[in-house]
């Protein structure tokens, strides 16, 4: 996923690491700050995430006519789309694999 400069601003943790830069990792949805500056590490990381839906909210912007992934597809957010998509809610190609 691609996001415009504006959406890395505001997706961006916004803590600074041990060393005085500032952390480069995402933030939580719906917080400043990554999982990493939130939640107190225990050990080590054993890929708990991996199957994990993410925690986004849906995005209900005009670019499409279902909720999507902020910043998706032509989706621009934080922005207003420059394009909107035609295809209507509840369809998708034949024989689509899941």
């Amino acid at each position: 996923m691609a996001y415009s400069e504006r959406a890395q601003e505001v997706r961006r943790c916004k803590a600074t690491r041990r060393d005085g830069q500032p952390c480069q990792a995402w933030a939580i949805w719906g917080a400043e700050l990554c999982s990493g500056h939130t939640y107190k590490k225990k050990g080590k990381a054993t890929g708990y995430r991996r199957n994990r839906r993410t925690n986004a909210p849906p995005c209900k912007c005009i670019a499409y006519a279902w909720p999507h992934r902020p910043g998706a597809g032509v989706c621009n957010w934080p922005d207003l789309p420059v394009w909107k998509c035609t295809t209507p809610a509840g369809t998708h190609r034949p024989l689509r694999l899941r």
